[in-house]
């Protein structure tokens, strides 16, 4: 008799863990969501309007930075606690003169890209944003 019950006692088991994976991937696509409209605010208060296409908004080549343009995303990145930027490249935006999409890398290696705003000092990363073409972006060299 007691041996009947352990097949029961299992399964019962494997359902707990498994309602508890579920709670748990239900709590991190609700924070995952949070954390985007948390994002899609700060673009909205900084003035970025969504562009189907990443490139037509940033237009090709990349290039470096000029001595102000550097001066004054250095900054921004930095008020926004972005680090690891010890080089980067620009391309600035086709809208509005003072947008820059940021290329930055420590290591030449790996690269961060970033929607800059040097005159409000606004900087977020492009992780997580619905961009068309973000993934697809060349990286300077």
């Amino acid at each position: 008799m007691k041996n009947e019950n352990i097949p029961i006692k299992i399964y019962l088991f494997v359902f707990a863990i498994a309602v508890i994976v579920i709670i748990v991937l239900i709590a991190m696509c609700t924070n995952a969501k949070i954390k985007t409209k948390k994002i899609e605010k700060e673009l909205e208060e900084a003035g970025y309007v969504k562009d189907p296409n990443i490139n037509q908004r940033y237009p090709e080549p990349w290039r470096e930075p000029s001595t102000e343009e550097l001066r004054v995303i250095s900054i921004a990145l930095a008020r926004n606690n972005i680090t690891g930027c010890g080089e980067y490249y620009l391309r600035p935006s086709s809208r509005d003169k003072n947008e820059y999409l940021v290329a930055c890398t420590a290591d030449g290696i790996h690269w961060e890209y970033y929607i800059v705003w040097p005159l409000t000092g606004a900087a977020v990363s492009t992780r997580g944003l619905d961009i068309k073409g973000i993934m697809l972006l060349k990286e300077p060299y």
